[in-house]
């Protein structure tokens, strides 16, 4: 641990919520519990969260943001991830919003990637395609 605190010594902590962390040029990625079912086993879990609320305070955010869901998310416009195997056999299905602020434009200019995984064969190593926008 201590050959990796160069990589951290820079960072901050805020204690407290989201919504006391300033707003600064950053890649946000978020990944909150999610909504329903699948966000329920946590201390401060998916019934504590006010979703439109995060949503907003996210999309105001500098810099590219990245934000995480399962198949209930309905407060972005996500767009399917890849699906999971879970326990007994049940599948989840992961959804992901992508935004990059004023450099929207300039990454449809190389298309969009999209991240497929195998879920039949988890050995099977993951790829990158690109999706033509």
């Amino acid at each position: 641990m201590a050959a990796s605190v160069h990589k951290v010594k820079h960072w901050s902590l805020i204690e407290g919520d989201y919504t006391r962390i300033p707003n600064i040029e950053a890649t946000w990625f978020l990944d909150p519990p999610y909504k329903a079912g699948s966000g329920q086993g946590y201390n401060h879990g998916s019934s504590d969260l006010d979703y439109e609320a995060l949503a907003k305070w996210a999309l105001e955010r500098n810099g590219q943001l990245i934000f995480c869901e399962g198949e209930f998310g309905d407060y972005l416009p996500f767009r399917p991830l890849l699906q999971l195997a879970g326990a007994a056999g049940k599948r989840s299905r992961e959804v992901v919003y992508y935004g990059a602020g004023e450099h929207e434009c300039q990454r449809s200019l190389f298309g969009e990637l999209t991240f497929q995984r195998s879920i039949d064969q988890q050995t099977t190593p993951s790829t990158f395609s690109k999706i033509s926008t």
